[in-house]
């Protein structure tokens, strides 16, 4: 049987950046990916000349465990307009960063989304932000739900139903605004104190970067653990036994609860991503466009090319469209009923848009209604020397998943270095 310091089963940014760590202090460990390449939920398929993310993704610069850990100019990041265009349902207008020197896409919209008040409000809600700290912002005793939290600001409904919605809709991946208030402190402090990004190779560089930094023989793709003994002795699949001294479960929470044999489902947001391609797009500018008009299926849309253009080949343009839930009517029938709904926003031409591809993201993001400690009842699984590692652990995105890589890194050698010699 292999013997093993530290076993770390799962491949995403969270286990990835908890291997790096151990590699920094000289831990002998071993990486267990279950699929064919690391990544976790940041994965990038290369298709018929486009590069298309598994669901939409973003990067905000701001991240400051991420920009700790990952090289920015390795990464090649380009960047969207610091504002949105929002569909009504009968115009396209913009919200703007006034704080941004980016222009303005000229054929963004005939006016401006924002009242006066609300404007004002923005403001003084970025000022608040920018004088707290993370630290702040996380260990506040007061948690509420993100829309009772901009209620108490005072916005008006058409602000939150306009903006708020399908823009916390593209980071929260759900619209209700249950999502912790806290969350959305920390995601829109990141918003207004960075810019929105995309590595030009697709959102995978970010995973691959930081794979970049281990040995190839601490990394087994391929290796699905189906059970972890009391004694910390790791099953895969294919018959192997790896013994562990300690073990981090660097999975999402489900899959975690299932090696850990809870019968628990926890709670997650589901995603339905489509690519389609069209010859003309009708925004030439790196907008991401969201759907404020109230109705229809779609939350938001972008033509990723025009943002990085190694997204499409030369003289092809891509469209993503990003639909909270899962949609399981065939891709036909799907495809069709976007194109219907984009009639809406931008008239016939939608009827040569091509059909790429349609990912439907089970697993997009945990929920996060309040922000809270992991449970004691799994914390106490520490002392079984297992240990619960990603995005859920903290505010849950992509810096969530790289600082409870490093925290849990950081623990693992701490109680290493308590043992006798």
């Amino acid at each position: 049987m292999l013997r093993k310091a530290v076993v770390i089963v799962g491949g995403g940014v969270a286990g990835l950046t908890c291997a790096r760590n151990l590699e920094q202090q000289n831990i002998d460990y071993l990486l267990l990916e279950g699929s064919d390449r690391v990544g976790g939920r940041l994965k990038t398929d290369f298709y018929n000349g486009f590069l298309l993310d598994r669901g939409f993704h973003t990067y905000l610069t701001a991240y400051p465990e991420a920009r700790k850990e990952l090289d920015y100019s390795q990464l090649d990041l380009r960047h969207f307009w610091q504002g949105v265009v929002i569909w009504t349902g009968q115009k396209f207008l913009k919200f703007t960063d006034p704080f941004n020197d980016m222009p303005v896409p000229e054929e963004a919209a005939t006016g401006h989304l924002e009242a006066i008040s609300d404007r004002i409000r923005i403001d003084k809600l970025r000022k608040v932000l920018n004088s707290k700290s993370i630290e702040e912002i996380r260990d506040h005793e007061i948690d509420t739900d993100t829309l009772n939290g901009l209620r108490a600001w005072g916005f008006s409904d058409l602000m939150i139903d306009r903006f708020f919605r399908p823009f916390l809709g593209t980071l929260f991946m759900e619209d209700e605004l249950s999502t912790s208030y806290k969350k959305f402190e920390f995601l829109f402090k990141m918003f207004c104190g960075g810019k929105m990004a995309i590595p030009a190779a697709g959102i995978e560089a970010i995973p691959r970067q930081i794979l970049s930094h281990l040995p190839g023989d601490r990394v087994t793709v391929n290796a699905e653990v189906t059970g972890i003994s009391e004694d910390n002795v790791v099953t895969l699949n294919d018959g192997r036994r790896i013994q562990a001294e300690q073990v981090i479960l660097a999975t999402n929470l489900p899959q975690a609860y299932r090696l850990l044999g809870y019968s628990m489902n926890p709670p997650h947001h589901q995603v339905t991503c489509a690519y389609l391609t069209l010859d003309k797009a009708p925004f030439e500018s790196p907008v991401l466009i969201l759907n404020g008009s109230g109705k229809g299926r779609i939350n938001n849309i972008c033509f990723p090319n025009h943002v990085a253009s190694s997204y499409a080949p030369e003289g092809k343009n891509l469209v993503s469209v990003s639909i909270l839930g899962i949609h399981n009517q065939s891709g036909t029938n799907m495809f069709s009923e976007i194109r219907e709904e984009l009639r809406g926003w931008f008239g016939d031409r939608v009827s040569k848009w091509r059909p790429l591809k349609i990912y439907r993201i089970n697993y997009a993001l945990p929920e996060q209604q309040r922000i809270r400690p992991i449970p004691d009842s799994l914390n106490a699984l520490r002392r079984k020397n297992i240990y619960l590692c990603g995005d859920y652990c903290e505010m849950a995105c992509i810096n969530g998943a790289i600082e409870s890589g490093r925290k849990i890194a950081d623990e693992v050698v701490y109680q290493r270095a308590l043992r006798p010699v």
